[in-house]
């Protein structure tokens, strides 16, 4: 009479060692997938917050009474890169008796391998009086 052998023979283990290796792999990947991913948001974040900064200091130009002149072109060192941050001149948009400003703000940088990236904000201004009471109306003193 055969005895029986039991355990694993060394194909299974063999199997199961593959198998277990292809889902690290596939882990690890994932990893660094989301790693880079994770590095391309925070710089976008931070060039919107960037362009949104740009377009509440020419807002608040506007709001003072003040004129934005030509375009202008900064280079900001944030948290995550370098960034270019340009602002067009106005442009003006005829609406109604009292005329917007169109402005864009355009912020561009370099990610971590390299490639170019840019991001593009457009706002309308218009003028202190009739952004904050509306066409028509005279502010008491």
């Amino acid at each position: 009479m055969m005895k029986r052998i039991e355990g694993f023979s060394l194909i299974e283990v063999l199997v199961a060692m593959l198998m277990i290796s292809v889902a690290a792999m596939a882990l690890a990947r994932y990893q660094g997938t989301m790693t880079r991913n994770t590095t391309v948001a925070a710089e976008r974040n931070e060039a919107v917050l960037l362009g949104q900064a740009e377009l509440e200091k020419a807002r608040a130009i506007v709001l003072a009474g003040g004129t934005l002149g030509s375009a202008t072109s900064t280079e900001v060192t944030g948290q995550t890169g370098v960034f270019t941050v340009a602002r067009s001149a106005p442009s003006t948009i005829a609406v109604g008796p009292n005329p917007f400003s169109s402005v864009q703000v355009t912020i561009s940088w370099q990610d971590t391998e390299g490639a170019s990236q840019h991001v593009v904000m457009q706002s309308s201004l218009r003028s202190a009086v009739d952004s904050i009471l509306g066409p028509g109306v005279t502010p008491t003193p």
